[in-house]
């Protein structure tokens, strides 16, 4: 298999992956049109921990089966301060799965982290508003095709401002979230 950089932008919203072959032109693929924006997907700012889990098909994601997905991003749509960002938002696991699940069937019916691979734990730079927050994975994941399921674990404690994320309207019931103080 080649080398394959990929790059997932935002999450509930327009997901975008980018094949960069080295010293070859990139590839875009996009998901939705990103015109919308919420506050629980991928993190929620405004409680001291989140989760979230997302599922994308393939008719969504139009990426080739084989992928090697190195890198993701997410599209903020709302003004953070910096301070703010490293004070409360910075901790983050995120997981990704090949998956049957096309939606969840209840707001706790979670794919169980067994069936995750944990591709990156770490600190995340802060958020800027209207530019792609890329996160480089420390575990390379391959996409076989299928549904494909994004996991995001926010772990700072402390309230702080939620950043809006772009998003798009997927199917239903294809993402949930759970937040704690």
């Amino acid at each position: 298999m080649k080398q394959v950089t990929n790059l997932f932008r935002t999450w509930i919203a327009a997901i975008v992956a980018v094949l960069a072959f080295p010293a070859v032109a990139q590839t875009v693929y996009t998901v939705g049109s990103g015109a919308g924006t919420n506050g629980n997907v991928p993190i929620m700012g405004n409680y001291d921990y989140s989760y979230a889990q997302s599922i994308y098909t393939p008719a969504e994601l139009q990426i080739p089966s084989g992928t090697l997905i190195t890198k993701i991003a997410f599209l903020p749509k709302s003004v953070i301060s910096t301070s703010d960002w490293n004070s409360k938002h910075k901790d983050w696991v995120i997981y990704l799965s090949n998956t049957t699940a096309s939606s969840f069937s209840t707001a706790t019916s979670w794919l169980p982290l067994s069936q995750l691979t944990q591709v990156f734990s770490g600190v995340v730079s802060p958020a800027v508003n209207d530019q792609w927050l890329e996160i480089n994975l420390t575990t390379p994941f391959t996409y076989t095709g299928g549904n494909l399921a994004i996991a995001v674990d926010e772990n700072t404690l402390g309230w702080g401002t939620t950043p809006l994320w772009a998003s798009f309207a997927g199917g239903l019931n294809t993402s949930i979230w759970f937040r704690r103080d």
